[in-house]
């Protein structure tokens, strides 16, 4: 998979700092994914890829971040991606519903790098888990899955019109309430 990646980044220093970040990386991302989904290897492994390729398509953005921002991002889109797989597989259930109650970090892309470094996880849990669950289903799928506009409204039955108004919508409510909570994007 890291062959992949390095083959679709043009710029040496961005390959170096991929290969750095997947060598580094990836034995304690597969332990997570395996914790996360009870030790299935199969699940585990395909939630680890989901989560490299979301790394990639992001690689811009975080780039710039430290080191520890970075890997706090790899991971939690590790858990996001391990739900998905949880989900796709139709487990969905009481251990799934354990890992979205877990410290949530990952709002928006902007807001993420801030709230890792500021905040308090258990209130950002909190804001988000009091989201309705519309809203937060079209943020998971937008921002944590690094889904478009089109395919969650393939994925969940309506028009783009109607995802794009939800991701909207659910991007004010969400920094909204964050505000009032104190945590503020400055």
């Amino acid at each position: 998979m890291l062959s992949l990646f390095l083959m679709l980044l043009d710029d040496e220093n961005d390959k170096l700092t991929f290969e750095m970040l997947y060598s580094k990386y990836k034995d304690a991302g597969l332990r997570r994914a395996l914790r996360l989904l009870n030790n299935n290897q199969f699940d585990a492994e395909d939630a680890l890829q989901r989560a490299w390729v979301t790394v990639y398509r992001n690689f811009d953005k975080l780039k710039t971040k430290n080191e520890h921002v970075i890997a706090t991002y790899l991971f939690e889109t590790i858990k996001y991606k391990a739900i998905a797989v949880a989900s796709d597989n139709k487990k969905w259930g009481t251990e799934t519903e354990k890992m979205i109650s877990e410290e949530f970090e990952n709002v928006s892309d902007d807001l993420l790098f801030e709230i890792c470094a500021k905040e308090k996880q258990e209130t950002i849990n909190k804001v988000f888990c009091n989201l309705d669950e519309t809203y937060r289903d079209v943020l998971i799928f937008h921002f944590l899955n690094g889904l478009s506009i089109k395919e969650i409204a393939s994925q969940i039955g309506v028009n783009e019109k109607s995802v794009w108004t939800k991701l909207y919508r659910g991007k004010k409510i969400l920094a909204d309430k964050l505000k009032k909570v104190g945590i503020v994007n400055e």
